[in-house]
């Protein structure tokens, strides 16, 4: 029998990226228990696995849409432990790495059949008992790291960070690379770019990989790299070893082979 969900939330949802975690296009979902079901232990997963149905407001938009399921798409929802040394049912604190599934039939769920229910896995996410116990999402991440750059740069004049630098317990220069590395890819959000570019001194890589071993290759006349050498903040040395195992081991995609051919001197 599936409970009636309680006026308060039971627990609350956030979507885990690569690096932190979002809060799911930029929203919490309210979790409100619907049901509880535990997939039978196996030699494999000797504990079994708890999955929860839960009803999520708002409802939960992912890509390809998924089909309609009743009282709103996605607004019913099914999460499992992540991993073996987590358990929904003892988090009273703090949050737990959770699987997100859409579910296509709540009252085959409920009965206990998870065959029939009709999970589907969409992402994966945290779950805690109150929202503040969630990891922070990228946006608050950015908004604290954007802030300590400003103040380095106010402070110091420039934004030549050292590697061992920390600010406010935080290494600057981990993380301004990653944003440097991000932009050469057209992989950062055109607010967060126009955000760092406010900041006095902040400047960008002169493009890629492959623009930054053009680079190297055009100053010095070869493209034996040093393994530590670093260029514009890159480990380029990392970098060029890697693509070089790659092509031997026939990985490189034909428009990566095509481009880093093009470097001057370059050889595999």
């Amino acid at each position: 029998m599936i409970d009636s969900p309680q006026d308060s939330p039971d627990y609350w949802l956030g979507e885990r990226s690569e690096y932190v975690v979002t809060d799911c296009d930029g929203r919490l979902r309210a979790c409100h228990l619907l049901g509880r079901a535990q997939k039978p232990s196996s030699e494999r997963d000797p504990g079994g696995r708890r999955y929860l149905l839960l009803r999520v407001d708002p409802p939960l938009r992912t890509a390809p849409p998924m089909t309609p399921l009743p009282g709103g798409e996605a607004e019913q929802i099914v999460v499992s432990e992540r991993l073996d040394w987590t358990n929904l049912e003892e988090l009273d604190h703090g949050s737990l790495s959770v699987l997100v599934f859409t579910v296509q039939d709540p009252q085959a769920f409920a009965a206990g059949d998870l065959d029939r229910a009709g999970l589907s896995p969409v992402l994966w996410g945290s779950i805690a008992r109150d929202p503040s116990q969630l990891p922070r999402t990228p946006e608050e991440h950015f908004d604290e790291m954007q802030a300590l750059v400003a103040k380095f740069a106010s402070r110091e004049g420039h934004l030549n960070v050292p590697d061992d630098h920390r600010e406010n317990g935080q290494r600057l220069s981990s993380w301004i690379n990653n944003m440097r590395f991000m932009q050469a890819h057209g992989e950062l959000r055109r607010e967060w770019v126009e955000r760092l570019e406010a900041v006095p001194g902040w400047t960008w890589r002169s493009g890629d990989e492959i623009v930054l071993m053009t680079n190297f290759a055009r100053r010095e006349g070869h493209t034996v790299v040093p393994l530590d050498h670093h260029e514009e903040g890159h480990p380029l040395g990392r970098w060029a070893q890697e693509r070089r195992k790659s092509y031997a081991r026939g990985w490189l995609h034909p428009d990566d082979l095509r481009r880093t051919e093009a470097i001057p001197h370059w050889h595999w």
